[in-house]
């Protein structure tokens, strides 16, 4: 049986790992580079979130909520 040494190792592995792939916020979807190649990762994702927000505040006023 693995002890909390043993877990904490692999729990703190495959986060390391899923934050170098994907990411600090480990997101799946794709980022927003907008054709520009210099962006980091990081700052894509950022973009990304950036956009997403401000698409849902113009449909929430849109949608008069």
């Amino acid at each position: 049986m693995a002890d909390r040494g043993d877990v904490e190792f692999t729990y703190s592995l495959i986060d390391r790992i899923f934050r170098l792939s994907l990411g600090e916020l480990a997101d799946f979807s794709g980022a927003k580079y907008d054709g520009d190649f210099t962006l980091s990762l990081d700052e894509a994702q950022r973009r990304k979130h950036e956009y997403m927000a401000e698409q849902i505040e113009h449909h929430t006023r849109a949608a008069g909520t």
